[in-house]
């Protein structure tokens, strides 16, 4: 998944805002939280390939990297003043003013963030800076690899006031506990499926991932340069969708083999593959009309461009990508970072999450709904968070549509992001 809407009539930098793939620039400043960041030009291994702790180590089960999290040589020592900021990794547009001033206004608590652009890569940095964080943004994907390597602690979610607040659909877990307990809180989500030109292709046309075959899309299917992303959608194309009851991730080996020729007859619809701000250029300027994986985040990123783009969640389904809340283990900030957490859960909170400028989300917290309702009606209607009757926002949660995104089981990480190179570079 992976970034997601800016004030109408903007004139958008897409690599500041969409942000390429990869580790972000700290730029903390040393008043508060920061103000800008600037994302690095992604190179080949920020890309998905490899980093100077390579995925294979930290994709098996934690137990390589575990050890980087404990046995620090020497004693930190923390002064009163740093006693009072926490530092937090987290995704693109979560450390806007917008959010942080708020908090760090009614608490006096500073925050330092640094920002990352892929899942997997959060997970890394996390590993490779022992004591560096107290709180960290996960992709809930990936919370398995965090608590093997004991990364993050066990939260109880009833210890925070705005989970008591939570929509019934999402006051339990949704499919990312791990051996029965929470060790992440869910703040934010939304679904990917299909976002297509409305100019080019109707909504009825969208209604089914049959599109992605038809002869009218030849070379104009684009997609984003990441495996997690796009083979989820055309796993579901391939008939592994949720309205069946199946989780797209989760394929047999002698599936993962059918799969994988099914994908092979889609190659060539696809005109290219992109970062997510070649995603937007390649929409703006006609050279891609579908992009498989796309969700609603990135049809109102492109409508507040005034393109004609929509999102839809076709009848076989879609999946889930959420951003989720951990503490850190053996955080030195806890009553802070607790702190933090509740704020992250809270209605006031969330509505600045699902319309923060960098990509707009659907939140889990009821009062937040009510209170995007009142403080936001424009936002509310754009979200389809206007009204929790059916049909909202999370009907197709609802109607059983969405899978959570998850890891492979019967393969590895490397064996679908192997598949997605060979069908990139086929003819």
């Amino acid at each position: 998944m992976i970034f997601k809407g800016t004030p109408a009539g903007t004139n958008v930098d897409w690599q500041k805002r969409a942000g390429g793939v990869g580790i972000v620039d700290p730029c903390w400043d040393h008043g508060g939280p920061i103000r800008e960041v600037v994302m690095k030009k992604p190179s080949a291994s920020q890309r998905g390939r490899t980093a100077s702790l390579t995925r294979r180590k930290v994709l098996k089960g934690g137990a390589a990297i575990a050890g980087l999290t404990v046995g620090l040589s020497s004693p930190i020592i923390i002064s009163k003043a740093q006693q009072s900021t926490i530092s937090w990794l987290t995704w693109p547009g979560h450390s806007d003013k917008s959010i942080l001033e708020p908090f760090e206004k009614d608490t006096g608590i500073k925050v330092k963030a640094k920002e990352y652009g892929n899942g997997d890569l959060g997970l890394v940095e996390m590993s490779q800076n022992p004591g560096l964080y107290d709180v960290v943004t996960t992709s809930m994907e990936f919370m398995p690899q965090y608590v093997a390597a004991g990364i993050v602690e066990e939260m109880d979610p009833e210890d925070y006031k705005g989970w008591k607040e939570y929509l019934p659909e999402f006051h339990k877990d949704i499919g990312y506990n791990v051996g029965g307990k929470y060790h992440t809180i869910v703040y934010e989500f939304g679904f990917n499926a299909l976002a297509y030109r409305t100019d080019k292709i109707s909504a009825e046309d969208a209604t089914s991932y049959a599109i992605l075959g038809d002869p009218r899309v030849t070379k104009k299917l684009g997609s984003q340069d990441w495996w997690g992303n796009t083979l989820g959608a055309l796993s579901i194309a391939a008939g592994y969708s949720p309205a069946k009851g199946r989780n797209p991730y989760l394929l047999t080996n002698e599936e993962f083999a059918s799969f994988g020729e099914f994908i092979k007859k889609l190659r060539p619809q696809f005109g290219g593959f992109y970062e997510i701000a070649g995603i937007f250029t390649a929409f703006a300027n006609g050279t891609i009309w579908v992009y498989p994986g796309g969700g609603d985040w990135a049809a109102q990123l492109l409508k507040d461009q005034k393109l004609p783009v929509e999102s839809s969640i076709p009848k076989e389904g879609g999946y889930l990508w959420g951003e989720a809340i951990s503490i850190v283990s053996g955080t030195k900030n806890r009553e802070a970072a607790r702190k933090f957490v509740d704020y992250c859960l809270s209605a006031e909170a969330q509505v600045r999450f699902a319309t923060k400028p960098s990509y707009s989300a659907i939140i889990p917290n009821g009062r937040g709904w009510t209170l995007l309702q009142q403080t936001k009606p424009e936002w509310a209607k754009r979200l389809k968070m206007d009204t929790t009757a059916d049909p909202c926002a999370i009907t197709p949660w609802r109607d059983g549509r969405i899978a959570v995104r998850l890891l492979p089981k019967d393969q590895t990480v490397e064996d679908w992001a192997n598949l997605w190179q060979e069908f990139k570079s086929a003819s």
